[in-house]
């Protein structure tokens, strides 16, 4: 729906793998009224998908006001949550274990929901 705010990070553990091989915490942050920015055209057929894989980047389309890349008019509201302290104590980890990355990725999904459940309701 046109209300509807989507995060695609469940399986995508790349930030949590950075942290903690460059000894850095992260900061959860999360914008609301960004999917209304733009209309986004979705391809039914996966032709885009495919050229997408091929040319290995995504190939996306869309459109903003007026059927040009300037963004529609819509309030955005942007926060940040506190810092997640790298659990190495910043020490950098050369090659992470999956255990690892993944006890830190679900330590930033907890941290993104709770700051998006607390700020839902501003926006």
């Amino acid at each position: 729906s046109d209300n509807a705010e989507v995060i695609l990070l469940k399986n995508r553990k790349g930030i949590a793998k950075l942290s903690l091989e460059n000894g850095t915490g992260v900061v959860p942050c999360y914008g609301f009224g960004s999917t209304s920015l733009y209309t986004l055209y979705v391809d039914k057929y996966g032709i885009m998908q495919r050229i997408s894989r091929r040319l290995k980047m995504s190939i996306i389309l869309f459109a903003g006001k007026f059927y040009t890349f300037a963004p529609e008019r819509t309030p955005l509201y942007f926060v940040l949550g506190p810092v997640i302290k790298n659990p190495n104590n910043g020490v950098p980890i050369k090659n992470p274990t999956q255990e690892q990355i993944d006890e830190l990725h679900d330590e930033i999904l907890l941290h993104l929901k709770t700051l998006f459940d607390a700020h839902k309701a501003f926006f």
